[in-house]
């Protein structure tokens, strides 16, 4: 993930940027930050951050189990302001929703959010084939039609409806 958010640049967080320049001001807020990156990345974690100039300003840190990701812990200077925040949290979910879609991961937890793939053109698509077979049983293409798309939109629907 690649993004720039008003003067930060975004990234994924990997071995190589875990270094003394890049977590200068982090290491002030959180002596053991070094550590618990090194520890996130060895544990296979998804791990993102907010850079200035090359040194991290923000950094989130998901750990994996189980093909999920929870939300482990935040970081931030007393720079980032919660209007840079919710961009770039924003960032994160749909970077992860990307993740997901890709079949990377099954699930993501992050407090009470809870991003799960969409499975509603599945549903619809079975919906307007059963559709289809069912007017196509009645000898009418047109109310196959029909029906595929009523059928395509109730299972797509009461399937999918949390």
């Amino acid at each position: 993930m690649l993004g720039y958010i008003k003067g930060y640049t975004t990234c994924t967080i990997k071995k190589k940027l875990i270094d003394e320049e890049s977590l200068s001001e982090l290491i002030t807020i959180d002596n053991n930050i070094q550590n618990k990156l090194v520890d996130a990345i060895s544990n296979d974690a998804y791990i993102v951050g907010m850079k200035k100039k090359k040194i991290l300003k923000c950094i989130y840190i998901f750990n994996k189990g189980n093909n999920i990701l929870t939300f482990s812990e935040m970081i931030k200077t007393d720079e980032i302001t919660d209007k840079i925040l919710k961009a770039f949290e924003k960032d994160i979910i749909e970077d992860l929703k990307i993740k997901i879609t890709t079949k990377e991961i099954s699930r993501v937890d992050w407090n009470n959010i809870v991003i799960e793939p969409n499975d509603t053109l599945n549903w619809l698509v079975i919906g307007i084939s059963f559709g289809i077979l069912f007017g196509i049983e009645l000898d009418s293409i047109m109310l196959g039609i029909c029906f595929g798309a009523v059928f395509g939109c109730c299972y797509g629907a009461i399937v999918t409806h949390k």
